[in-house]
């Protein structure tokens, strides 16, 4: 099933904040905030973040690496079609993420005026 563990990979990769891929993005901007408040939680942070990435690298070994038990049927091209746009946005939002964070600024100065900040 070599499509599925690539588009698989991709997803593993994204969730453990690999650059160029979405999640790197989102955890250097959560440690950058978290650092400026208390170093202490900035090392739970980095901590979280290699414990999580260390699950993941496990997990994709255990299910996509190795000899299979049974013979199963790759993806087909419905699936492709549904799984291939998210891996490109997986890459694009972590290489392009400008038009989100302009997106989501006026919520998260609503969340932050609500909090008295």
């Amino acid at each position: 099933m070599p499509r599925l563990a690539l588009l698989f990979l991709i997803a593993v990769l994204g969730s453990m904040g690999m650059p160029p891929l979405n999640g790197f993005v989102g955890e250097f901007t959560i440690l950058r905030g978290v650092a400026g408040v208390s170093s202490g939680w900035a090392v739970a942070v980095v901590l979280g973040i290699a414990l999580g990435a260390a699950y993941l690298l496990w997990l994709y070994q255990r299910t996509m690496l190795g000899e299979p038990r049974e013979k199963l049927a790759d993806l087909n091209a419905t699936e492709m079609l549904a799984m291939v746009p998210l891996a490109v946005l997986t890459v694009l939002l972590g290489i392009v993420p400008g038009p989100v964070f302009r997106l989501l600024e006026p919520v998260a100065d609503g969340v932050l005026k609500g909090l008295g900040r």
